[in-house]
């Protein structure tokens, strides 16, 4: 997951509703599900759903937040004055600024988190410096998915979607049900 730079989606579950889905769409260009681009410079543009379509209410979970990052290598070539970057949620029409805040850095990226009130299309956009040169337009045109990730979600408890894969063993419970079953259905037989 390479091109994919939400690193959290953390949000507190508000009903027990089970396992949720959570669906990260990288895209190419401003999502299909848009009527008007943003205008300032965009650095990547994504869809990101939870649940059924109106599951993720404020009715099922609160304080939402998106952790993601930006290369730095992007902020320089396009002049981006770092204080203008943000997280734009498309709601109901338009265009949402979102709450957005500097957590971190590195040698590489810039990392930050975004408040939202649910989940739809977004793009992290930024604004050139003024005494620099204006840079490109945002990039418009039709929806096309570069990579998509799914976890699911059990939203009994604050939970931190991380889109890194998991390793380990699989189902170590399943291997110990079976083992006890195995042991306790003969002595149950034995004592009818």
């Amino acid at each position: 997951m390479e091109n994919n730079i939400v690193k959290y989606i953390n949000v507190t579950g508000l009903t027990n509703s089970g396992k949720i889905t959570t669906k990260i769409e990288i895209l190419k260009n401003t999502s299909s599900l848009v009527d008007n681009a943003l205008s300032d410079m965009v650095y990547m543009n994504l869809n990101i759903w939870m649940g059924n379509l109106g599951w993720a209410t404020s009715k099922n979970i609160a304080d939402a937040t998106i952790e993601f990052k930006v290369e730095k290598s992007w902020v320089t070539q396009n002049n981006i004055d770092e204080t203008s970057i943000q997280m734009n949620r498309y709601n109901n029409g338009s265009w949402d600024t979102l709450v957005t805040s500097l957590i971190d850095q590195d040698d590489n990226n810039l990392y930050f988190k975004s408040e939202t009130p649910g989940f739809s299309s977004f793009a992290v956009t930024g604004k050139p410096k003024p005494s620099g040169s204006a840079g490109e337009e945002g990039i418009v045109g039709d929806q096309t998915i570069v990579e998509e990730s799914s976890t699911d979600t059990d939203t009994s408890t604050t939970d931190n979607i991380s889109t890194e894969e998991k390793t380990g063993i699989p189902a170590p419970g399943l291997f110990i049900s079976l083992l006890i079953l195995l042991i306790v259905v003969p002595f149950i037989r034995k004592k009818q």
